[in-house]
């Protein structure tokens, strides 16, 4: 459960719902995540995460969003970073 109040996606600003659809549709998800929504609250530091993340992971589809993910996941463990 969040700890602070993430709005649902329907609230969401004309420009949040556009960041939304990119996010969806680079990563193959099928609904935004709690953390790409929360991210979202200050849209121009979720725009320049997912910017810096594109260079770190690639912004092409040789490797599939779910992957990715996975690396990521993989790399917070090894390191006891939070996720």
């Amino acid at each position: 459960m969040p700890t602070i109040p993430i709005p649902p996606v329907e609230d969401a600003t004309p420009e949040q719902r556009a960041y939304f659809d990119a996010v969806l549709r680079r990563m193959g998800w099928p609904t935004v995540a709690l953390i790409t929504r929360a991210m979202a609250m200050k849209l121009e530091t979720a725009m320049a995460h997912s910017k810096g993340m594109g260079l770190v992971m690639g912004d092409s589809d040789a490797l599939p969003g779910w992957f990715k993910e996975m690396l990521a996941v993989a790399a917070s463990t090894v390191f006891a970073c939070d996720y």
